[in-house]
């Protein structure tokens, strides 16, 4: 059987190939960098070894779990190279049923071990996944189906032959009824659901493991990007998220500048209001303007860093309000069993707490809550890039003095929580590879 196959993917193949002695089974409908492979469990343990060897890393165990696949991922110059290993005793049929299934692979192309299901076994496997379906197939769908048959109606008898030791009849022909265009009913997906569970073996296990593959409240992988405004963050945060999903990985993304919300606008108008009656006067107008993340109103500042005792409540209550917006989204996270992804987090946190209320001493007492509040991150970087090359790729209001006091700040505070750097000025395809390799090898961490 030949086929057309991109470099990266023939060059995996090659890779399964030599490291097998007996036969896998590739899934994939179409050429393309995705690989998707059926082992039995001595192949499972061999091609471990030899993707490790090569350079892929697994899923780890921060990110949401699979119930049956092993995903390794590696990281190539364009979209990353992902092998699926799926093995065969998931399906709960007989050892006989499996051997059979291997014995009739058709051989791709020069490959030895490497074998497409025949096409009756094909069917029965796309049986197993879309027979429970509602209405019409999708294109896609319907190209996979289509594949198998290969213009040979007689397929679907020869499946039908051997469904009962896949326990899958009913499945089956509900697939058959899909692809003919053919609604089925309530109770034909119901016994098409229940034939596997009540038919197949080792229904303890297969029990176990879809409770284990259940969403359930858990903590997710929390990702921090953290940097200047004009450093790249939103790019590599929409380029990350891209990635994670082309991986199976839903993310959410929550943004919250210091000293933004409701309640602290509220506050600051109020405040205002009263200052702007007072006898003092409107605040002058500066030659260049401050930071939009600060009170603008001298007056205001005035009278807060009067007292260090209101300097101090008044940035708690900011770090406070911005920190447990990354606690909520996180607590969402638990629940929808999405990762999290934060455009800014801890280290922003504190540098602008440091350059908003640190003129005069440093607000410890803010760091703490914004450091203790905030949910800790399994992978956080600072896209790092001098403050010059931020002001020219965002229209910033920091005066230059400004800025180069919020850089310092985040170098101060970026050394005290330990956070990496990536270097913000490297082309952007570059550095959203480098990101998205460091997160898929911390969610193995811990």
């Amino acid at each position: 059987m030949s086929e057309t196959f991109a470099a990266e993917t023939k060059s995996v193949l090659s890779l399964v190939d030599k490291s097998l002695s007996r036969a896998v089974l590739m899934t994939s409908g179409e050429a393309g960098r995705d690989v998707d492979l059926i082992c039995r469990v001595p192949e499972l343990a061999a091609l471990r070894r030899a993707l490790g060897e090569s350079g892929f890393q697994p899923r780890g165990r921060r990110l949401p779990r699979r119930a049956w696949t092993e995903q390794w991922v590696q990281f190539c110059d364009r979209a990353p190279q992902v092998v699926d290993l799926n093995p065969a005793e998931r399906w709960g049929v007989s050892s006989g049923a499996i051997g059979r299934l291997f014995e009739d692979g058709v051989r791709v192309d020069c490959f030895e071990h490497v074998l497409r299901p025949s096409p009756h076994h094909a069917l029965i496997l796309l049986a197993r996944r879309l027979g429970r379906g509602a209405g019409p197939l999708s294109d896609k769908q319907r190209r996979k189906v289509e594949r198998s048959l290969g213009g040979d109606d007689g397929v679907w008898d020869r499946a039908a032959q051997i469904a009962g030791e896949w326990h899958c009849r009913s499945a089956l022909q509900g697939l058959r009824r899909r692809h003919e265009g053919a609604g089925i009913t309530g109770g034909q997906r119901l016994r098409a659901g229940l034939e596997p569970a009540l038919l197949g073996g080792r229904r303890a296990e297969r029990l176990r493991r879809g409770l284990r593959a259940a969403p359930v409240p858990r903590r997710p992988m929390v990702i921090g990007v953290s940097g200047l405004d004009g450093s790249g963050k939103s790019t590599q945060i929409a380029a990350l998220r891209t990635t994670l999903a082309e991986l199976g990985v839903a993310a959410d993304v929550t943004w919250k500048p210091v000293g933004h919300g409701h309640a602290l606008r509220f506050v600051r108008r109020t405040v205002k209001r009263l200052l702007g009656a007072s006898p003092t006067g409107p605040a002058p107008v500066q030659a260049e303007a401050p930071a939009l993340t600060w009170d603008p109103n001298p007056a205001s500042r005035r009278l807060r860093e009067r007292s260090p005792v209101l300097t101090s409540a008044w940035s708690a209550y900011v770090a406070i309000t911005t920190a447990a917006a990354y606690r909520g989204a996180e607590l969402r996270c638990r629940i929808t069993g999405r990762a999290l992804i934060c455009d800014r987090h801890a280290l922003d946190t504190d540098a602008h707490l440091v350059f908003q209320y640190g003129v005069a001493h440093r607000p410890d007492l803010a760091i703490r809550l914004s450091d203790a509040i905030t949910p800790g991150a399994d992978a956080a970087f600072q896209i790092d890039v001098p403050a010059e090359v931020a002001r020219s790729r965002k229209s910033l209001q920091y005066t230059a003095s400004d800025l180069d006091r919020l850089a310092a700040a985040y170098q101060q505070e970026r050394a005290r929580l330990g956070v990496p750097t990536v270097d913000g000025t490297l082309p952007a395809g570059q550095l959203a590879r480098q990101i998205a390799q460091a997160v898929w090898s911390a969610s193995r961490a811990g």
